[in-house]
């Protein structure tokens, strides 16, 4: 991996429960990933389907995409796997499920429920781009994703402005692209 380009890109996202009984309930996580063509506070900007050939890879190989907290990266603090992605125009759309363990549902969601993570943010890295002097940021043409994680603070300036149209965007969404779905096993 030498070379390549650290990437970092917040935005906002909506927690939900889902199911009926403690036994049924599955605890979801969905919003844009990334938004493409915006620059953010790190000076990067993601172009439209920059993930997507990763995201194939991912799911020819049916591996998944990590959801962790403020990016610990060992596997002690993965919360969750990314069960499907949709490639639009705009953005990357994520879904993931959190697992369900003792530690997560007693200590994880309440400060999820609390706003205290109150946004997505992508980790991974360039393997196409470049410097643009014209938009004062780094270009990512082509990138992968290492994980993808809750934080308490994001890097994408636009994220809280657009939280009306991330809470819209659960009813309707823009046309995508092409839609990854992961299935993994609990």
């Amino acid at each position: 991996m030498k070379g390549l380009f650290n990437i970092n890109n917040a935005t906002t996202y909506k927690f939900e429960k889902v199911g009926e009984t403690a036994n049924d309930i599955k605890y979801i996580v969905k919003g844009d990933v990334a938004h493409y063509g915006v620059r953010n506070n790190n000076y990067e900007i993601d172009m439209a389907g920059c993930f997507a050939d990763h995201l194939k890879m991912i799911k020819d190989n049916a591996q998944t995409i990590p959801l962790v907290i403020n990016h610990c990266e060992d596997e002690n603090h993965v919360i969750g796997k990314f069960i499907e992605f949709e490639d639009g125009n705009t953005y990357l759309w994520g879904t993931a499920e959190i697992i369900k363990t003792p530690h997560i549902i007693n200590e994880v969601i309440p400060k999820i429920e609390a706003g205290i993570y109150p946004s997505f943010s992508t980790y991974g890295w360039a393997t196409e781009g470049n410097w643009s002097n014209e938009k004062e940021a780094f270009i990512v043409n082509k990138g992968i994703l290492g994980h993808i994680s809750l934080v308490s603070q994001g890097s994408d300036l636009k994220a809280k402005a657009t939280l009306e149209e991330l809470r819209n965007k659960f009813e309707v969404k823009e046309p995508r692209k092409s839609l990854f779905t992961f299935d993994f096993k609990k």
